[in-house]
């Protein structure tokens, strides 16, 4: 008895070396936000705070609140940024506090997950996750406040419908619509949420609340698009989609543009998206794979959360193509091909298929854990260079009143 005891000390010192270490990257990611965020406008910055004023100054602020962002209709962000006027100066830097907040309730799903497995390799997932969601290599959307704002906001409201949608039940199906309706309202690929909502009641056979959502995702995708302009310069999506070859090459170093960043140098440049797209192949025949296994009636949130990773890189390829494949590599771009990264690791381990890769992958948790710590301190290096390129872009450049 006296052994087991000692066992079960020794089981919950290493959990809490590991939850530590976990604790301290979060730490150190929101310290270094705080740190490191420019602290003034930025390009969408200054165009949301100049829409926001707008609205605050109108009688009715709701058609300023509603018109385009570029392909957008950012209605929570300019609301948020709204709220900050409303009781300070403006303040960019907390702005993107903000935003950055939403990842922690992404991490704690992901925790959840993590917990289905024991001692040290709990532990070590869990670490692995908190690598993988704050890492630096997201500078973009981290320091960057109207960025974290939509592709931070959208990414945590995609995972709370489908983590709702699991629970079911009248209370949880509603306030999984209303997280997909928050997607919509936060960017553009928000409407995904819904559209892979309906699939998701269709496939589990609630045909009462699928029925409620596609009115819900009709009226929705209807109210969007009334008024709708093409963005001057991009690519037009119609167009893009008789180029089925090229979205799909996109929508896979979008996948796995973890591995790579945008560089001048045409050798490194293909050599990066080579890798990104064999890794985004990798990702998504899991994700297929596991749908398939479970005959398309899984109703795993972090397998539907995968799927709308993936889509959301192809809905980005609509209107980027003309930009080059190098765009999917962007840094804002990242998070998405971090989380899916995450969620596909976190399936794998916590299945119960008693396969070789499953157990391979738990029995190796550690060593990815350690992987993930150093992929956070390669990516130090994307973090400061986009910082010293926000304090060149906005140096001297005073917030709009």
């Amino acid at each position: 008895m006296e052994d087991i005891s000692e066992h079960q000390k020794a089981s919950w010192r290493d959990l809490t070396i590991w939850l530590a270490a976990a604790a301290g990257v979060i730490a150190l990611y929101f310290v270094l936000v705080l740190l490191l965020a420019p602290g003034a406008p930025f390009m969408d910055d200054i165009h949301i705070s100049q829409s926001v004023e707008r609205a605050r100054a109108a009688a009715n602020p709701w058609p300023e609140l509603w018109s385009q962002h570029n392909e957008h209709r950012p209605v929570i962000t300019k609301l948020i940024f709204w709220l900050q006027r409303a009781v300070a100066p403006p303040d960019y830097t907390l702005l993107a506090f903000i935003g950055n907040l939403s990842l922690l309730p992404i991490f704690a799903i992901f925790v959840q997950r993590a917990r289905k497995l024991t001692g040290m390799t709990a532990g070590a997932a869990i670490l692995f996750a908190a690598a993988m969601t704050f890492s630096y290599t997201s500078a973009d959307s981290m320091l960057w406040a109207m960025t974290a704002m939509s592709n931070y906001g959208v990414i945590v409201c995609a995972l709370l419908s489908f983590w709702m949608l699991k629970k079911g039940g009248v209370g949880w199906s509603l306030g999984a619509l209303v997280a997909a309706l928050l997607a919509g309202l936060s960017q553009g690929n928000g409407f995904l949420v819904l559209l892979l909502g309906c699939a998701f009641l269709a496939f589990d056979r609630r045909w009462t609340w699928t029925a409620i959502w596609v009115i819900a995702t009709l009226a929705f995708v209807g109210l969007y698009f009334i008024s709708y302009v093409p963005v001057a310069g991009s690519t037009n999506p119609v167009a893009s989609l008789g180029r089925p070859h090229e979205v799909m090459l996109f929508g896979l170093i979008f996948s796995g543009s973890a591995l790579g960043y945008p560089v001048e140098s045409s050798v490194l440049s293909f050599a990066m998206m080579t890798a990104c797209a064999a890794l985004g192949l990798l990702l998504w025949a899991f994700v297929l794979r596991m749908f398939v296994a479970a005959r398309f009636r899984s109703t795993d949130p972090l397998l539907w959360f995968s799927v709308f990773l993936i889509a959301s890189g192809c809905l980005a390829a609509l209107s980027r193509l003309d930009t080059g494949f190098i765009q999917a590599m962007t840094p804002r771009y990242h998070v998405n091909s971090c989380l899916l990264i995450a969620s596909c690791v976190l399936i794998l381990a916590t299945s119960n298929n008693g396969s070789k890769l499953a157990m391979s992958v738990r029995r190796f948790m550690p060593l990815l854990a350690a992987v993930g710590v150093a992929y956070i301190a390669v990516s130090t290096l994307t973090l400061w260079r986009m910082h010293s390129f926000y304090i060149e872009q906005t140096q001297g450049l005073p917030p709009p009143a």
